[in-house]
């Protein structure tokens, strides 16, 4: 099955996807400047750095608007730490996708996952993020 796959992406790898740049937030920014910078940028979901880059979470449009609009989320001004999901301390295992990564490995990541982070080699700076919808269009441009 893993054949048929790198069949399908004769070869590709992420990069080949021309992902545009992670606009990144850092932790300490607030609420109101993330849901600003994701609406400017077209972005559902933002990684979320530590002042020296380091990925510690996610922050995701639609959860900001709706603990906005249940009201658990009254105070813009809040840094957006606080209403990130976090990522798991360094002792857990994660898969690191980097623009190497081939296609067939990250459509198999996209089984369990609806989108992935694009970092350096070391799994520790965000370049990118992918989707399951960015695949598909490449798949769709290439004729596949």
């Amino acid at each position: 099955m893993a054949s048929t796959n790198e069949e399908k992406y004769r070869g590709a790898s992420v990069e080949d996807l021309q992902l545009p740049e992670a606009i990144s937030i850092i932790e300490t920014q607030t609420v109101a400047e993330a849901l600003e910078l994701m609406a400017l940028n077209e972005f559902s979901q933002a990684p979320v750095v530590s002042s020296k880059r380091r990925v510690k979470g996610l922050v995701t449009y639609a959860k900001l608007q709706a603990d906005r609009s249940s009201g658990a989320l009254t105070d813009l001004g809040e840094p957006v730490s606080k209403w990130m999901h976090r990522f798991a301390n360094k002792g857990s295992q994660y898969q690191v996708i980097t623009p190497a990564t081939p296609l067939a490995e990250l459509e198999h990541f996209f089984e369990t996952h609806p989108a992935a982070f694009v970092t350096d080699e070391g799994g520790r700076f965000p370049l990118a993020v992918v989707t399951k919808e960015d695949l598909a269009q490449f798949l769709t441009k290439r004729g596949g």
